[in-house]
């Protein structure tokens, strides 16, 4: 195996890995406190997992295993960190280049939403899901409690010579942080349900073998709506989505009902009983 770099070619005993050299995300922490290390390495946990969470939604075909984040470099100075994005595969790189440029776009975007708009205002829209507050409270921990703390983002390309940047000061991430927790408090919790061997039509598949949000179908026996669809486990999915043609066939499931305000909101597949033409 060999370790590929800009131009040089190592052997490896392991695996090839692929490094993104053309781009990084830069993370800098001002502060006049000392930052205490749980923070600052919480704050980097809740910047992977919103990334691999980014990866698995995002409509690039990857999944968290395709490709994950590594701290390239630690400067000082205040705190400067630099992470890069490495594959396991050759594949992803030409196609893929601009994930972690995309990412920081993300972090602007849900940082811009929660800064700029009211608590009601986000719970009506429900665009942020309960682990994506969650990320953004930990990402921004770190200067909650100094008053002269700033935390940026920069996303950078090298190869388009693009670069995608946030600042937000310990105001404005206290703001942040509350607003988040203030949602997900807000947020009632999914009551659960099982019916046992009902029909279920798919509506919308992914072409991912991993479960994802982007699968939907209707039961019409529990209800007429359209509803999202989660699996068991990865096998569940694959045997019932990709051993035949999801649009041709109705199936006979158990499934477990989670409901919101008495409604239907996921039906989470539990059990394959049967394959019925819909033609026949």
């Amino acid at each position: 195996m060999y370790k590929i770099h800009t131009n040089t070619l190592e052997k490896l005993p392991m695996e090839t890995i692929v490094k993104f050299d053309e781009s990084k995300l830069q993370i800098h922490i001002e502060y006049s406190n000392k930052i205490e290390l749980a923070h600052y390495i919480n704050s980097l946990d809740s910047v992977n997992s919103e990334y691999s969470n980014y990866i698995r939604t995002a409509e690039n075909h990857l999944q968290p295993d395709d490709i994950k984040l590594f701290v390239n470099e630690i400067r000082s100075e205040s705190i400067i960190t630099d992470l890069i994005a490495y594959s396991p595969t050759l594949l992803a790189f030409a196609e893929h280049a601009n994930t972690l440029l995309d990412f920081t776009k993300h972090i602007a975007n849900t940082i811009n939403l929660l800064k700029n708009n009211s608590t009601h205002e986000i719970i009506e829209e429900d665009k942020l899901s309960t682990s994506t507050l969650s990320n953004i409270q930990g990402l921004v921990e770190p200067i909650l409690n100094d008053k002269n703390g700033k935390i940026s983002f920069e996303g950078i390309n090298f190869g388009n010579n693009c670069t995608v940047n946030v600042t937000i000061n310990s105001s404005d991430a206290k703001d942040i942080y509350n607003k988040a927790q203030s949602i997900k408090e807000f947020r009632p919790t999914p009551k659960t349900n099982i019916k046992e061997q009902v029909l279920l039509v798919f509506t919308q598949t992914d072409s991912s073998t991993k479960n994802t949000n982007n699968d939907k179908g209707v039961i019409e026996s529990i209800s007429k709506n359209t509803v999202k669809i989660r699996f068991a486990n990865d096998e569940l999915k694959k045997e019932m989505l990709f051993n035949q043609h999801p649009y041709g066939v109705a199936f006979i499931v158990d499934v477990e009902i989670q409901t919101i305000n008495e409604k239907p909101f996921i039906y989470k597949i539990l059990k394959l009983h049967e394959c019925i033409n819909i033609d026949e």
